[in-house]
């Protein structure tokens, strides 16, 4: 099953494959026409209506279109001679224009079926392309839900479109925060490049992928990420196995050279006294060799154990039983123990991959989480070689076992620190934001006010007095607000009568501060339906479209409306300014970044219209409330 993606445009086939005896229709067509044109006195424009036979044709049987086309000029020529009389040039004019018409139409209309083709065919290439790439390759909308995929995800990860299509790529991560991330890197538009996760397959293995994706975007509106998976298990496996494996082999061989010295130790003193003290040498010996052999292990934190299939009992170290809370050896240890002491959570996939190995003859490593004697949870990492006897069969597995908890705690503490340093960072981020809107906007509007009483005449002294006092208040709002920021409290606003308030100040601090006259017109519903954080957000929006008016458009008259458009709630700003070009992403002054980081965090659609020379327009459209 191939899962189409979105393709832009359809284009219709110019050669329908219809037999000839589709056309019988317009022989009876062009006939009527004809003959209405012989009983028509010359003058009236009858011939115009052959346009309409040419146009269906075109449509319907475009390879055609040159005969049909051919016909009807004849058919306009004769009837100028079988006409009766009557205006005989504007006739005609009328029919040389009509063929004019017919060639034309005839001609562009060829010409834009063969473009038509070959987009058909750019089309079909282009769709195969995908479906049949090497690699998977998905599209996702910006809630992380999967849109379309091609048939080589879908193999990779064992899925059909029905199971896979339609849901949340977060289904499919085994990291729940590494999905969030990924998705939160695309909203922001972040460029993903060759990034590792891990993928959960449809029969519960994990996958290791990587996976590069970017966003399509329409009028800087998040529409589907453009992503591709590659399936690098295998290569992931065998990286660790060959680690896993060199750890083994060195503790075998250290093991084994241990073990070898200590053999030949007792056989030499085993000949010097094989007399009176065989059976007590030999013992003695034994019980050395294995104290030696433990305290390598338990020097090196790590258990050693060796496991019958048949009977599932296994012979391990002092090590090993330390690791799970025994102060002295177990007389016997099982496998069924061991999974006694593993957390309930993690049995199940214990067990099924231990099995697993168990049939395929493959190596065995697992992390996982148990509850020592004592009850303290710790991690433990165990790896393990299968042994074959002379059938090919396996009857022992035998390896290594880790208290890995240490490692973890750091792993989780690592994980910890990086979610604090992007919580700082969005905090710092949004006071910067937060002081470029409020404390620099607000001092600019002071600053205006100044300006206004330098240029005012000295005599003029109660208009001066009252800019003075109006750029005293703006003063001391801002240290008003800086000691909030600096208390943390910020900036606290009421819903209706607090923005209505708000957006009165604010077009009476504009109107002050120069020539500039702004219309203000709020909507009370509209502004009862707002939620506290929307109207902090509205007002912080306002202010920064309107300062920028002040500043950059040389605008004489302005608009701030706010009101409702059936469900949603709708903020604008506009003034008869100079306008200015659209910006690209990475040009966009912090004024305009702000307010759009503003309407996203509200989930609002803020867009700009002008163009230099036709002032400025800025819409905001808040979700329904």
């Amino acid at each position: 099953m191939l899962i189409e993606p979105p393709l832009v445009g359809r284009t219709f086939n110019a050669t329908s494959g219809r037999d000839v005896r589709e056309l019988a229709w317009i022989a009876p067509a062009a006939l009527l026409i004809f003959l209405l044109d012989c009983l028509t006195r010359l003058g009236v424009a009858i011939p115009f209506l052959y346009l309409l036979i040419l146009w269906i044709t075109l449509a319907c049987t475009p390879r055609y279109i040159l005969a049909v086309t051919a016909v009807s000029s004849a058919l306009t020529g004769i009837g100028f001679f079988m006409s009766p009389d009557g205006e005989v040039d504007t006739d005609l004019t009328n029919r040389m224009i009509a063929l004019g018409l017919f060639w034309s139409l005839a001609y562009f209309g060829t010409a834009h079926r063969k473009v038509l083709d070959v987009l058909s065919l750019r089309e079909q290439e282009l769709r195969d392309f995908v479906q049949n790439a090497p690699v998977g390759i998905h599209g996702i909308d910006p809630t992380g839900i999967i849109q379309w995929a091609n048939q080589q995800e879908l193999d990779m990860l064992g899925y059909d479109k029905d199971h896979y299509v339609g849901r949340s790529i977060a289904e499919f991560h085994v990291d729940p925060q590494a999905a969030k991330d990924f998705l939160a890197q695309l909203n922001a538009n972040t460029l993903l490049s060759n990034r590792a996760y891990r993928m959960r397959h449809k029969d519960g293995s994990i996958r290791h992928v990587l996976i590069s994706s970017n966003v399509y975007r329409e009028n800087n509106c998040f529409i589907h990420s453009r992503g591709f998976m590659q399936d690098i298990t295998e290569r992931v496996h065998a990286e660790s196995a060959r680690t896993q494996r060199e750890q083994l082999a060195a503790v075998h061989v250290r093991l084994t050279e241990e073990a070898a010295w200590q053999q030949s130790e007792l056989a030499i003193r085993t000949h010097n006294e094989l007399l009176e003290r065989h059976v007590m040498e030999k013992t003695f010996q034994l019980r050395e060799s294995e104290e030696r052999l433990n305290f390598s292990l338990q020097t090196s934190h790590i258990g050693g154990w060796d496991l019958n299939l048949v009977d599932h009992t296994a012979f391990r170290t002092s090590e090993h039983d330390r690791i799970f809370g025994y102060d002295t050896m177990l007389p016997q240890w099982t496998y069924a123990l061991f999974m006694k002491h593993v957390l309930p959570e993690d049995r199940i996939d214990v067990d099924q991959r231990f099995k697993k190995a168990v049939e395929a003859q493959t190596g065995w490593n697992i992390e996982c989480r148990i509850r020592r004697t004592d009850g303290v949870v710790r991690w433990i990492w165990a790896a393990g070689e299968h042994q074959c006897d002379a059938s090919g069969k396996t009857h022992r597995m035998a390896g290594i076992i880790q208290d890995i908890t240490q490692r973890k705690l750091a792993e989780e503490e690592l994980i910890d620190s990086q979610g604090k340093l992007r919580q700082a960072l969005e905090d710092r981020e949004r006071l910067s934001r937060d002081l470029h809107d409020n404390v620099i906007q607000a001092v600019y509007a002071v600053g205006m006010q100044l300006e206004m009483c330098q240029r005012l005449p000295v005599d003029n002294t109660k208009i001066i007095a009252k800019h003075l006092t109006h750029a005293i208040s703006g003063l001391n709002g801002v240290i008003k607000d800086v000691r909030g920021y600096i208390s943390g409290t910020g900036r606290q606003v009421t819903v209706q009568s607090g923005l209505m308030d708000g957006l009165s100040k604010l077009v009476y601090n504009v109107s002050a501060a120069g020539s500039l006259r702004i219309c203000l017109k709020v909507d009370p519903l509209a502004a009862a339906g707002l939620i506290p954080i929307q109207v902090e957000q509205v007002l912080q929006i306002a202010r920064e479209a309107l300062s920028n008016v002040l500043k950059h458009s040389g605008a004489r008259q302005g608009k701030l409306s706010l009101r409702r458009e059936g469900n949603r709630v709708c903020l604008e700003v506009s003034d008869d300014g100079i306008g200015f070009e659209q910006p690209g992403l990475q040009t966009k002054g912090s004024g305009l970044r702000n307010m759009e980081s503003r309407g996203r965090q509200m989930g609002a659609n803020l867009r700009v219209f002008t163009s230099p020379g036709q002032g400025t327009r800025i819409v905001v459209v808040l979700p329904q409330t």
